[in-house]
Order: structure tokens, then sequence, then C-alpha cells
């Protein structure tokens, strides 16, 4: 009787650590699908108070390892919600080779630079901090502000001079950078012009305040196929009826070729709210959120 007890409670004890380890709580993380005005909207709304809600950026391959392969052995242990590609790549020799793949524009990954080449796809320059922080600067602006050896600084990365002592700062917080379409930025939509008129699936990443002045990242897939005009025009008009009073950002997710996504729900098992049609193996870059 004493060993089965103990068999039972071995069982308990061991499934209740499996789910408790690969899951977060559902009050800092929302899946929802809202109809307005007769659009459909999935997004993951996710709140950073307290800062249980962390971000993770692989920029590219390292060492020899692929995008895929670094995340696979970073997650282990970890409790993610999602995992998407984000940056535009070019393709290597031969083409299609997802191995051969390198990132579009400014980026450094962990404090190495892997380009320092500024894009004309996008003035949006995303900062994901080793702390599991996101800002995003405005490129044409000049003002990219960054905290570094103690003090705060104002770069103007359209200059050489100002964009080295950028990377050195990056490489001294372990930022980790890249570049994208910049939709919106402090509480207004950008003028969208030269975009391309190509219409499919869209989705983007929202940095942005609520009527209680708190922050969520929230990553909004819009399924109608669409121009990316349209589809930022009527996202920022969707979430500041509904969801939020301020985006401070909101920036373009890679649905082209690296149309990798994966979702999880509070237990950790895969859901298809919104899916992606690569797999993670396709991964030329990948932005995680994960609880902690």
């Amino acid at each position: 009787m004493k060993s089965i007890l103990t068999l039972i409670f071995t069982t308990v004890f061991f499934s209740n650590s499996f789910i408790n380890h690969f899951s977060y709580d559902e009050k800092y993380v929302q899946i929802i699908t809202n109809i307005y005005k007769g659009d459909k909207f999935i997004f993951v709304k996710m709140r950073r108070e307290g800062e249980r809600i962390k971000a993770k950026y692989f920029a590219s391959k390292e060492f020899g390892n692929t995008v895929y392969e670094r995340y696979s052995e970073w997650s282990k242990g970890k409790n993610i919600i999602l995992a998407c590609g984000a940056a535009y790549f070019d393709w290597g020799i031969p083409k299609f080779d997802y191995k051969k793949a390198t990132p579009v524009g400014i980026t450094i990954d962990n404090g190495n630079v892997v380009s320092y080449k500024k894009s004309d796809r996008g003035n949006g320059l995303v900062i994901v901090y080793a702390t599991g922080g996101i800002a995003c600067s405005n490129i044409k602006q000049g003002k990219l502000k960054m905290k570094c050896s103690g003090e705060s600084f104002i770069f103007n990365v359209n200059q050489d001079k100002d964009l080295n002592r950028f990377i050195e700062c990056s490489k001294e917080v372990n930022a980790t950078v890249f570049q994208q379409h910049l939709l919106a930025y402090d509480g207004k939509l950008n003028q969208l012009t030269n975009f391309s008129t190509e219409k499919k699936e869209r989705r983007f990443l929202v940095v942005g305040y609520d009527e209680n002045n708190k922050l969520f990242h929230i990553v909004i897939h819009y399924p109608t196929s669409s121009s990316l005009k349209d589809a930022a025009e009527k996202v920022f008009n969707f979430l500041m009826d509904q969801e939020l009073t301020k985006i401070e950002f909101m920036v373009n997710l890679d649905t082209g070729y690296q149309d990798v996504f994966k979702l999880y729900d509070t237990n950790g098992s895969e859901k298809n709210d919104i899916k992606g049609t690569e797999p993670l193996t396709s991964s030329v870059n990948l932005l995680v959120y994960y609880y902690e």
C-alpha cells in the first residue's frame, strides 16, 4: 500500500512540476479573436507589468548554429508564449536555402554586430534588451535613446560616427537590434507610402498603453489578404478604438518567405489561433516572448 501511495504521489508531483515548468500565468497573457467593423483580428496581448513577460530575439545564425538550433537550445526549460519571424532577409546562394539567408538592415545579436548597413526597407530600429524589454526608434528622426556606462545618450544612426557609438553601446549592454517598417510611432500612424501593394495576411508587433496606463506588448494577426498599408491602417484603428489609448510603436513582422509562427497555451500546448505556413526550422530570425 505504501509503495502504491508513493508511486501516486511521485506521479502527481512530476506531472504538476511539468505543467508548472512549461506554463505561464494567463493573467499576463490573453489570446483574443475580435470582429471589428466586419474585419477579423487575432492577437496575443501581453502585460509587461512586473516584467514577467520578456522578449528575446535571435537575429542570425551563430558559430555554425542556425537560428532554429540556437532557439531550441535556449528554450529548454523556458515558458514560451510565442515565436515568430520578424525582420526581412536576403537569400544567399543558392536561393531558397534558409541556412544561407542573411538579415536586411542594421542587425546586432546580443551585442555582436551582424550588419551595420542601413536598409531602405523600414525606418524602425527595434532594440530588444537583455533584460527582456523592447524599445523602438524612428531612424529618420535621428534621436535614438540608449543608456550605457551609467549615462543616457542620444544617437543619430544616420551619421557614421553616431552609428559606431551606438554599436559600441549595444555591445556593452548586450542589446539585440533589427530594422523593420515602422508603421506607427509616438501615438500616430506614419505616412504609409511607397509600400508593396502585394496582398497577403499581415502581422504586426505593437507596444502601447491602455486606459489605466498599463504597458502592453501585442502581436496581432490580420488574416484578410491585404496590402501592408491597408492592414496597418485597420489594425491601428482597431487597437486605438478597442484596446489601447496610445501606441508607442507598431512595426511589421515578416509574413513572406519567413511566415513562421508558433503559439502556446498556458500549459505549453501548441495553439492554432495564429499559425505560420513555414516551420520553425525555416527561421532566419526569430522574435520570442516567454514568461519568467
